[in-house]
C-alpha cells in the first residue's frame, strides 16, 4: 500500500513533484508550454475543456463574460453593453498604508502581473481606472473592481469539498495541501482586455496583464 512516508522516500516519486519556488513567482506560468500540454491531458473529456484550452493558448477576452447594464453606480446612471470611460481615485485607507502599496506593486511590476505604462498627463489612460484600496485586517492591497463587475454575467460555481475528494480520487492515493502564490495572477488576460483595468499610484499609471 502506497502512503505518504514511503512516497516521499522514493527518490524517482519526489522528483516527478512540480513544485515551484514562490520566491521566484512568475505571473501567467500556466501558459507556459509544457503546462500547458500537461492541462490539455487533464482535460480531456470535461465539459470546459475548450473554454479552458482557449485561455491557455489566447488568454482571457473579458468581453466574452459581459451583459448589457442599465442602472446607478455612486449617483450616476448607465446604459450600455460595456463599461464606459471610467477614472476612480483610490481609496483614502490608501493614505497610512503607503509603503505597503509602493512595495506591493513593485513585486507586482516585478512579477509581470502589471505593466507600468507611464506617468499620469505624459501617457494614455487605460478606459477604466479603478481604486485601489488597502484591506486593513492583513493587510491586503486590493483592486476595487465594482464598477467593472456591474457589467459581468453572473457564473456561479461551487468548490469542492471533502464530500467530493471519494469521486475525485482513487484508494491509497496521497493528497497534498498548497498554499497557492497570487493566484489571480496566473492567467492572462488578453491585450485589448486589459485596458478595463487601470491603476494609478503615486503619479504612475499601470495595468493589469493578468486575472
Amino acid at each position: 500500500m502506497l502512503n505518504i512516508e514511503n512516497f516521499l522516500e522514493t527518490p524517482q516519486m519526489i522528483g516527478k513533484l512540480d513544485i515551484l519556488d514562490p520566491s521566484s513567482f512568475l505571473s501567467g506560468q500556466l501558459h507556459n508550454k509544457m503546462r500547458t500540454e500537461n492541462w490539455c491531458h487533464v482535460l480531456k473529456g470535461t465539459q470546459d475543456r475548450f473554454n479552458v484550452k482557449n485561455w491557455l493558448n489566447n488568454g482571457i477576452d473579458i468581453k466574452d463574460y459581459m451583459k448589457h447594464f442599465k442602472g446607478q453606480y455612486k449617483g450616476k446612471i448607465f446604459d450600455s453593453p460595456v463599461p464606459p470611460k471610467m477614472f476612480m481615485p483610490n481609496s483614502p485607507s490608501c493614505k497610512d498604508y503607503s509603503n505597503f502599496i509602493s512595495k506591493t506593486l513593485e513585486e507586482k511590476i516585478e512579477s509581470g502581473a502589471i505593466r507600468v505604462i507611464g506617468k499620469v498627463v505624459q501617457c494614455q489612460l487605460p478606459k477604466v481606472v479603478m481604486p485601489l484600496i488597502v484591506e486593513q485586517t492583513k493587510p491586503r492591497l486590493c483592486h476595487d473592481e465594482r464598477f467593472i463587475n456591474l457589467w459581468m454575467k453572473d457564473m456561479p460555481f461551487e468548490l469542492e469539498t471533502l464530500k467530493d475528494v471519494p469521486r475525485m480520487v482513487g484508494n491509497d492515493s496521497v493528497l497534498f495541501c498548497c498554499d497557492e502564490k497570487s493566484s489571480y495572477d496566473h492567467v492572462k488576460l488578453k491585450e485589448e482586455s486589459q485596458t478595463y483595468f487601470g491603476v494609478v499610484f503615486a503619479g504612475w499609471v499601470a495595468i493589469w496583464l493578468e486575472n
